[in-house]
């Protein structure tokens, strides 16, 4: 059997180091699990998403996941003024 490659990690917004942070521990502590990860950062981050970068758009490289805080690039009015 193979062994999964973890994805890398993309954060938006990237200055965020909360949610950086917040991310990368439930990644270690849910091994990757994107639902299980999903579940856990929705208990702070209620619009969190994560697009996983289509895998013929890899072009060699590994899997890459994308997380966005606020559900999207760029955040709109309600998500924005919940983060605060």
């Amino acid at each position: 059997m193979a062994k999964l490659i973890a994805p890398a990690v993309r954060h938006y917004p990237p200055g965020d180091a909360e949610f950086r942070a917040d991310v990368e521990a439930a990644l270690t502590v849910e091994d990757y699990d994107l639902e299980a990860v999903l579940a856990r950062l929705r208990t702070k981050y209620f619009a969190v998403r994560i697009a996983p970068r289509n895998p013929l758009a890899n072009g060699g490289e590994g899997p890459l996941w994308y997380c966005y805080r606020d559900g999207n690039l760029i955040p709109s009015a309600e998500t924005a003024d919940a983060a605060v």
